[in-house]
């Protein structure tokens, strides 16, 4: 079960050749995200956002970690050294709507790997 879960690599195949140059596309990771709260009520005033993730903190770019295009307030790691990601509560209620809102967490490693990863959380007015 662990091994459906664990980070995975996608290779994509594909070279582009421009002028004589071969381009490959870079392999990109999907990791998994679990976004908190799992409801988010639009009406309250709460002031937390967070996604939570299992990339090691360390491996991390912070500047480049986004939610659907919102750019983290700040990452940290959590008591196991995984990636820990805050935004502004309130950008995230300005982009999603009722009943429901599947958010994508983007970034990229200090090596330059691309990474993202998706969660669904309930929107309440």
């Amino acid at each position: 079960m662990r091994d459906m879960r664990a980070v995975f690599v996608c290779l994509v195949v594909a070279a582009i050749v421009v002028g004589g140059a071969a381009v490959v596309a870079m392999e990109s990771m999907v990791i998994s995200v679990t976004l908190s709260p799992k409801v988010l009520a639009i009406s309250s005033a709460g002031s937390s956002f967070s996604a939570h993730t299992d990339v090691p903190y360390s491996a991390v770019d912070p500047d480049s970690v986004a939610l659907d295009g919102i750019p983290a307030d700040y990452v940290k790691p959590d008591l196991r050294g995984q990636l820990v990601a805050k935004f502004d509560v309130n950008a995230i209620k300005a982009a999603v709507a009722p009943p429901s809102a599947t958010m994508t967490l983007t970034g990229t490693l200090k090596d330059g790997t691309p990474f993202a990863g998706t969660d669904t959380i309930r929107v309440k007015e």
